[in-house]
């Protein structure tokens, strides 16, 4: 989901540190996504991948990209 609508129009943006928003923006809305692209040092779509080989699970997924 693309929530560059709904964070633009947010009277608080300023709030939300610019590192977030980016990383937010780079996973498509998706907090586990976002989680394991932090945590595994991965782009977007490798942490898409491993989530959809680990069902969803972010805690298999990470192990999966540091092994």
């Amino acid at each position: 989901a693309d929530l560059t609508p709904m964070i633009d129009g947010w009277d608080k943006k300023d709030d939300i540190d610019e590192n977030i928003y980016d990383i937010m923006k780079q996973a498509g809305g998706s907090v586990k996504t976002a989680i394991v692209m932090q945590l595994g040092g991965v782009d977007a779509d490798q942490a898409r991948r491993a989530l959809e080989e680990t069902a969803g699970w972010v805690g298999p997924a990470i192990q999966k990209l540091k092994v």
